[in-house]
């Protein structure tokens, strides 16, 4: 193995290149998170000068809720151009460029790890305890750009799937944070080296063993279809649930859509699995408080406004996957069963609204539903509620789709940080404006302003999609 530090010194160059800038989606949602974390600096100070760091992270403050997701997006950024060059087809031809790549981001990820701990030590956080909880947050991180077989170990995409949700919602609630922020130093010591681990472990690349993952998987949907199909009560008892779950009206017939676009389920599947994700935001903050010794009930409502938000803000932030993968739209276009360009646009534009409408309407009933269970909306608000919050979701839902107005297909990097930016929106609307005892009035006309914009871009959608260039190839390499 050969580490020299010509080798190393140039993959480390790549980090400050044009094409990492150019060819990295996640850059400007990371550049947008950390303009926003910058802002609110002057303020975290000020509260830090009178109340200590205690003072910042006993409520959810601006600076701290960014600073959270800096630590996330930065670090995406920088294993998003690592993996996409270590599973490159011309990495396997040039010798050592796997563990180049390695030494480098490692190398990489110190210094940005101190960076990030710095702005909690100078607002009087303990030393220790800034650099693990900073260690943590890029953990989380770490995470966000993976995605396709690696040859890693069943544990280890096991754990990352486990922890990634947890980590991730961790940001709306620095109350617990503040259980790494000013944990002794062994115990600080301990979550940051376990922490770094978990980095770099997640950053080993088996090519054999990720062809392999990728064969078996092949194997085994093939035999599933080869299988004879068995009678019995329960397979029977399948079925009929199965069919319930992917039943479909007449408006929503099945045709050819891209995998981004083509949805199995039909609207009582929407129901029953956007229930389940709404349930488990609900309760996984409040059962954390539980096991720490507080109410379960009374932390239940405490975080539900903020816990419900989050579960609006999900739906957003994957609205701009259809125009981030466009690999399967030369084959469906080229099988001629939509016309033209123009009547391809128009079906592709139509599937998305169809299914924004689906996913705005069922979460504003569920949200809704919800909030009046637990009390923290009055029965009279109850439709105003989820009037608005079908406005707000649907008219977010083309939030990801504005840089079709200027750029060819939007721009990889701006149609993401126009979702994440979109899903943040949510959130503060759903958990401040809307679901907060009783919809505020500047929440009610912002999710009118939001619903006007929405409606106007699934009218320009289709026209400007039909003058732009669509690339054979623009599935994400990560």
């Amino acid at each position: 193995m050969s580490h020299s530090p010509s080798l190393i010194r140039a993959a480390l160059r790549n980090y400050a290149s044009a094409v990492f800038i150019r060819e990295n989606p996640m850059l400007i949602s990371a550049v947008f998170m950390t303009v926003a974390a910058t802002a609110a600096f002057e303020k975290a100070s000020r509260i830090a000068a009178h109340g200590g760091a205690t003072a910042l992270f006993a409520h959810r403050t601006a600076f701290v809720f960014f600073w959270w997701y800096v630590a996330f997006y930065l670090p995406a950024c920088l294993m998003f151009h690592y993996w996409r060059q270590v599973r490159s087809n011309l990495a396997v031809s040039i010798p050592h460029l796997k563990d180049t790549e390695f030494t480098a981001l490692v190398l990489l990820l110190v210094p940005v790890g101190m960076a990030f701990a710095a702005p909690l030590i100078l607002l009087h956080a303990p030393v220790w305890g800034a650099i693990a909880l900073a260690t943590v947050a890029m953990a989380g991180g770490s995470v966000m750009s993976f995605g396709v077989p690696n040859g890693q170990s069943r544990k280890v995409a096991l754990s990352k799937a486990v922890l990634f949700l947890p980590l991730m919602l961790a940001g709306s609630q620095p109350q617990y944070l503040r259980l790494i922020l000013f944990a002794a130093p062994l115990p600080a010591s301990v979550i940051t080296l376990a922490a770094a681990a978990f980095i770099v472990s997640g950053l080993r690349f088996y090519p054999a063993r990720a062809a392999e993952e990728a064969e078996r998987a092949e194997h085994r949907a093939d035999l599933a279809a080869a299988r004879p199909r068995r009678t019995s009560p329960i397979v029977t008892l399948f079925d009929v649930i199965f069919r319930i779950i992917t039943w479909k009206p007449a408006f929503m017939a099945d045709r050819p859509m891209p995998g981004t676009l083509g949805v199995r389920s039909g609207p009582i599947g929407t129901v029953l699995v956007q229930g389940l994700q709404m349930t488990l935001f609900l309760f996984y903050m409040p059962a954390f408080a539980w096991v720490q010794g507080h109410h379960f009930m009374k932390a239940l409502i405490q975080t539900a406004p903020q816990s419900l938000g989050f579960f609006g803000a999900i739906t957003i932030f994957g609205s701009g996957q259809w125009l981030l993968d466009r690999s399967d739209w030369p084959p469906l276009f080229m099988a001629g069963r939509y016309g033209g360009r123009s009547g391809f646009s128009r079906a592709m534009s139509n599937a998305f609204r169809m299914r924004a409408i689906e996913l705005a309407l069922i979460d504003a009933l569920l949200l809704t539903g919800a909030a009046l269970a637990l009390g923290i909306i009055d029965p009279p608000d109850a439709i105003p509620t989820a009037l608005s919050s079908f406005a707000l979701i649907f008219g977010t839902s083309y939030g990801a789709s504005l840089p079709l107005l200027w750029h060819e297909i939007g721009g990889r990097g701006f149609t993401m940080a126009l979702a994440l930016a979109g899903g943040l929106g949510t959130m503060e609307i759903l958990g401040t404006g809307l679901l907060h005892h009783s919809p505020r009035l500047w929440a009610i006309a912002a999710t009118i302003v939001i619903f006007a914009c929405g409606l106007a871009m699934s009218r320009i959608a289709p026209r400007r999609l039909t003058t732009m260039d669509w690339p054979i190839e623009t599935a994400s390499p990560a």
